[in-house]
């Protein structure tokens, strides 16, 4: 089993043998510090410039990093999952609203795997609540 957050992954996944379902969404917060960005490695990222462009603002990615503490102390424009923020225990003020820049999380999981049909059932049933 796979969780994805970026639809463009999941567009051949029919073909594959896969089963794919929708399991959640989640937010980014935006940390608007000029048109110099630095990329996260982590997170939906190109759905996030994705944003930037549908609005013809102009911007340059700088550098890229794995470290949360690097994109912090960055003090260069990001993009982050409002997920993560939470699980570190951080509070960032978003440029928009994160549900502007919400995304789908994607289960793919082989629909002959028990535990895997369970689970995402189990998850789905979450996510509803």
């Amino acid at each position: 089993m796979a969780i994805i957050d970026d639809p463009l992954y999941l567009f051949d996944i029919d073909d594959c043998g896969f089963e794919s379902d929708e399991i959640g969404n989640m937010g980014m917060v935006y940390v608007d510090n000029g048109p110099v960005f630095i990329r996260y490695k982590y997170g939906a990222q190109r759905v996030a410039f994705m944003f930037l462009d549908t609005g013809r603002r102009e911007y340059t990615i700088e550098s890229e990093t794995h470290s949360l503490a690097e994109l912090l102390g960055s003090n260069k424009s990001f993009f982050v999952d409002e997920f993560l923020l939470v699980r570190k225990g951080l509070r960032l003020k978003s440029a928009v609203d994160p549900k502007v820049l919400r995304h789908t999380i994607t289960s793919v999981y082989r629909s002959d795997d028990k535990l895997a049909v369970k689970l995402v059932s189990a998850l789905k049933q979450r996510h509803r609540e």
